[in-house]
């Protein structure tokens, strides 16, 4: 199947191009499946707390570098603790993102994951 310059042409008209979509389909649940058993770690204010998330969206991990944070200010660990999961969840999200476009030869398909 030849690719235009936007995208595949499907010369074999709308069985083609189903044949296509399932096949997309298909690699997408399997990329799915393996972004199960990655994880991404992301640590903010110099290490001060990391947090680990999974490919699911799920936080595994939250370490505290116990040197490094005033245990005693509980709001500012707090504040940390949020920002390593959100920064963490964002780097996971742009790593899916960017392995879907792999799948999909580069169309940005919004909502699936």
């Amino acid at each position: 199947m030849a690719k235009g310059p936007k995208g595949p042409s499907f010369r074999g008209g709308i069985s083609e191009m189903m044949r296509y979509a399932n096949r997309i389909q298909q690699k997408l649940s399997d990329m799915k499946e393996e972004m199960k058993d990655e994880t991404m770690d992301v640590s903010v204010a110099d290490g001060r707390v990391t947090a680990t998330v999974s490919g699911e969206r799920k936080v595994i991990k939250i370490s505290i570098d116990r040197e490094k944070v005033d245990l005693e200010d509980l709001a500012e660990l707090e504040d940390l603790v949020a920002a390593a999961v959100n920064a963490a969840l964002e780097k996971m999200d742009e790593h899916v993102k960017e392995e879907t476009k792999k799948i999909t030869g580069g169309m940005d398909l919004p909502g699936l994951f």
